[in-house]
């Protein structure tokens, strides 16, 4: 079963561009690989850049046909998990109904490494 998210872009003039990522959308999944890996503003704007995918998995990005042309969206359709990125303070976000007290964009919290070890402790 798919866990669905989404990656998010917020630049300085709040500007909106997000990607749908359809597997492994969790924290210790899509979240951990963010903050490994996309970690920079240029990397997450590549990301987006690519547009929606299928997985996104430790080093390796992978973007399957069907997805890979969908063009970034304007606007977050919230799935199970949310991450945005800051440009202003080069911070990732998430939201989400299976985090309490995160569940809108509104109550996003900082992705942070004690939150990822969090999550791998409690599966």
């Amino acid at each position: 079963m798919a866990t669905r998210s989404t990656i998010t872009h917020v630049s300085s003039g709040n500007k909106i561009q997000s990607i749908y990522c359809h597997w492994d959308g969790n924290i210790t999944g899509v979240g951990m690989g963010l903050m490994k890996h996309i970690n920079t503003n240029q990397k997450v704007k590549a990301l987006i850049a690519e547009g929606n995918r299928s997985t996104l998995t430790g080093d390796a990005y992978h973007h399957t046909e069907g997805w890979g042309g969908n063009r970034p969206a304007s606007f977050i359709e919230p799935q199970e998990y949310n991450y945005v990125y800051n440009e202003v303070d080069e911070q990732w976000y998430v939201f989400s109904y299976h985090i309490e007290g995160a569940e809108t964009y509104k109550n996003r919290i900082e992705l942070t490494k004690e939150l990822v070890y969090a999550k791998i402790s409690v599966s």
